[in-house]
């Protein structure tokens, strides 16, 4: 008796046992720090990122459990941790789809995160005319207590956002934001002071 199995159950199980492989070639060549980054991967970024979660707290739980800094925090589903230099103090709240490229530390406060946002820590200095991409540049992110950083929002390399402050939705902030204003654009720019 034949039957046949969905195609993207077959192409799960291939891609699980090329993310094996991986590992086991990564422990062959004593390249650990290449298998623990697989190894978040497929548990933080791909088992607990997933919809099945229903609840932040719970979401939080588990990832401090896999080694996060997020306790007593909320994160929804869909957020990508590119490492584990991402802190979330208690309170913070992420929405979903967000993303943490891993690179430098980010710190969020008791703040509220939107879904989309985007936290670039890391960039290149200009190189020569053969080839403008230069030297790699990490700098890390701070979010105040109270901020609130509106939908799809990029936060780059090495700003501060202040307590209180508030970033407009699709803003790109390439400064520091003073606590209690409120930014936004492309750059963002002072848009208003708030009361404190």
């Amino acid at each position: 008796m034949a039957f046949s199995v969905p195609g993207s159950l077959i192409s799960s199980q291939q891609h699980l046992h090329r993310q094996a492989e991986k590992i086991r070639a990564a422990r062959a060549t004593k390249d650990r720090p290449h298998a623990v980054r697989i190894w978040h991967d497929i548990i933080v970024n791909w088992l607990l990122a997933t919809p099945l979660i229903v609840n932040g707290a719970h979401r939080s739980r588990l990832l401090h459990l896999a080694g996060m800094n997020v306790r007593s925090s909320r994160v929804l589903k869909g957020v990508t941790f590119g490492s584990r230099m991402v802190v979330l103090k208690p309170g913070a709240f992420v929405n979903e789809g967000c993303y943490f490229d891993g690179n430098e530390r980010v710190v969020i406060g008791r703040a509220a995160v939107a879904q989309g946002v985007r936290f670039v820590t890391s960039t290149h200095e200009i190189g020569p005319s053969e080839f403008r991409v230069g030297p790699l540049v990490t700098k890390p992110i701070h979010v105040g207590d109270g901020a609130w950083i509106g939908a799809f929002a990029t936060i780059l390399p090495g700003v501060t956002i202040g307590n209180g402050a508030i970033v407009a939705a699709g803003s790109v902030v390439t400064k520091d934001v003073e606590p209690n204003t409120v930014h936004g654009g492309v750059p963002a720019r002072l848009i208003r002071s708030l009361e404190g």
